[in-house]
């Protein structure tokens, strides 16, 4: 009888602890309020067609619409280690753009979350645009 006791109590003892590490200890993912979307734009258009003509000029630019807008986008990040790198591969490609913020809320389940995290360690600049390339195609289906 005193051994399934102390089986017991040991067991609520390890889960208590297991509970406690996974509480404290382990970094939180972060949530749909703790980022959002900055895009590099490099132009915004009222008609389709001339967004189009913009787009072309860029190889991996999408074109999203935006209430009565359509938005040519060539970057898009979630974090500011990200916004730096694409900032500086678009710099160096001489594209010009304009930074914006949009009100879309990436979830830390969200595709575009986990490529930004990739986009955080990467340090080749065709990797870099590679991976931007990725998040683009996440970007335009919003």
């Amino acid at each position: 009888m005193s051994k399934k006791i102390i089986i017991i109590l040991l067991a609520i003892c390890i889960g208590a602890f297991l509970s406690f590490i996974t509480l404290f200890y382990l970094k939180p993912l972060k949530n749909a309020e703790d980022s959002k979307l900055t895009v590099f734009q490099t132009g915004a258009y009222s008609s389709y067609e001339n967004a189009l003509a913009n787009k072309e000029k860029f190889s991996d630019a999408v074109i999203l619409k935006d209430g009565d807008l359509y938005r040519v986008l060539v970057g898009a990040a979630t974090s500011e280690e990200g916004i730096t790198k694409i900032a500086k591969v678009l710099t160096s490609k001489n594209i010009h753009y304009y930074q914006k913020s949009l009100n879309v809320s990436v979830s830390s389940n969200d595709l575009i979350y986990k490529y930004n995290m990739l986009l955080e360690r990467a340090t080749d600049d065709q990797v870099i645009l590679e991976i931007n390339k990725q998040i683009l195609t996440k970007v335009a289906k919003i």
